[in-house]
Formats: C-alpha cells, structure tokens, sequence
C-alpha cells in the first residue's frame, strides 16, 4: 500500500501543493484531477524522490518510501513519465527493456527471459509492429504506449504515470484505460495516474484525488465527481450526466 501523510510539496521551500493525504491499496486504480498549474506533477515528483518534499510523510507498506538506485522500493514502483526523448536511436524492444534494469544486477545484461518479457508486453499492448523500429522514429501517441510497456515489464507493485492519455486519440485512450483496469485487476496493481480529462477517472477509478485551490479532496468517484465540486476546482460549468454510464459534460 502506498500512502501519503500530509505531503507538502514545492520548490525552494514555497509550497504549491501542501498537506495531501490519500493511500493507494493493492489493487486500486486512483486518478489524480484538477487544473493546469495546480501542482499535479510536482506531487508525482516528490512522491518519487525527484523533487524534495518540504513536509510529510511517502510509506510503501508502512515503511518511508526509499526511491534511491539499488533500493528494494526501486524496483516495486515503476513511473511513466509525461514525454521521454531519446538522444540515441534505440528500437522500441530496448526501450522496453530497459524497464527491466530493475530485475538486473549491476553490470548484468539483459537475459533471454527479459526479452521474452518485453517482446510478451509489447504484443499485450498490441505494439509488436512496433519492436524493430527507432523510437526516435515513431509517433508521440506510440512513444507513450512504449513508455508504458517499459514501465509495465518491470512488474511493479505499483504504477505511476503522469497524463499517459495527453499525446493519444480517442481510440488508443480506450485502449489504454482497458489495459490499465484490467492489468490492475489481474496483477492487484496498484495505479496512481493523472489525467485532464474527468470521464477518464469515471471509466476505471476506484478512487479519486481532486487537487484545486485550496486544498484538495480525495474519496470516491460518487462522492469526489459532481457537478459543484468539478465546476469549482475547474471554474467552468460542468455537468455529470447519465447512470450506469457516466460522462462529463462542458456547459459552454
């Protein structure tokens, strides 16, 4: 379980997310919403270690969060980050495996096992036409799939991806959301992701985390995604329409 303890985070000692509290549990798909400039990846940052918190608490399992190279956390927490470029033209099969760098010893190289990891997660994400080709050479929706993989091949507990959906058509974002509630599902994968786009978190999200001006609100999607709280964080009228299937709608 990952859970955070009114987490205060920022640059320089100023503060632009501050006391955010929320656990992930096994299994449990959480969405992280709310406007542009609200601090969503600085908190993905610092929940990481790539930024440093100015208060509050990261555990995994209880434990504080240990996120330097070599550590056990290392390798069961695995992060899709908004864009990657590549400044060498490796193909799209060693970008994946590089996700498996985790599993390996220092100075180890890749095993055939490891290959056979990445080629499986490759076709699971129906990206197999992609293995041989630069991924300096493909489409920013296909690096992001990539991204994915690479993340996914290293068999984390749990998986953090910032706006996986924001370079990706209609088509490929179902695609993805499936992938990500079915993975989750069948590997009890913890999933902590961001998203733009509310309907996202309707979709798959067991829980919600909404960060907007003044504080931020976590609980569950019934309880976090209405009208009145999405019209305040976003400062546009929004409306939930439908029952079973639910959709946000921009009243413009």
């Amino acid at each position: 379980m990952l859970e955070i303890k009114n987490l205060t985070c920022g640059y320089a000692g100023k503060p632009l997310v501050e006391d955010v509290s929320f656990c992930i549990t096994d299994g449990e798909v959480l969405v992280l919403l709310g406007p542009n400039g609200i601090g969503k990846t600085t908190l993905f940052k610092t929940i990481l270690g790539l930024v440093p918190k100015i208060r509050g608490d990261v555990l995994l399992d209880g434990a504080p969060l240990d996120m330097r190279p070599a550590s056990s956390d290392m390798r069961r927490i695995a992060y899709v980050p908004q864009e990657h470029n590549s400044a060498f033209a490796f193909t799209v099969t060693e970008i994946v495996l590089m996700g498996r760098t985790a599993k390996m010893g220092a100075f180890a190289t890749p095993s055939s096992e490891d290959r056979y990891a990445a080629c499986g997660m490759l076709r699971t994400l129906g990206l197999e036409y992609l293995q041989d080709r630069f991924y300096t050479e493909i489409s920013g929706g296909e690096r992001q799939m990539v991204l994915i993989a690479r993340a996914l091949v290293q068999d984390p507990d749990v998986l953090v991806m910032d706006e996986p959906a924001a370079s990706l058509d209609l088509g490929n974002q179902a695609k993805l959301l499936r992938i990500v509630r079915d993975l989750s599902r069948a590997r009890n994968l913890s999933v902590l992701m961001t998203s733009h786009n509310p309907d996202h978190a309707l979709a798959i999200a067991d829980n919600v985390l909404l960060l907007r001006k003044g504080g931020s609100v976590h609980g569950t999607v019934a309880d976090i995604l209405n009208g009145v709280t999405l019209s305040e964080a976003y400062g546009t009228e929004i409306e939930i329409i439908g029952d079973d299937v639910r959709s946000c709608v921009l009243k413009v």
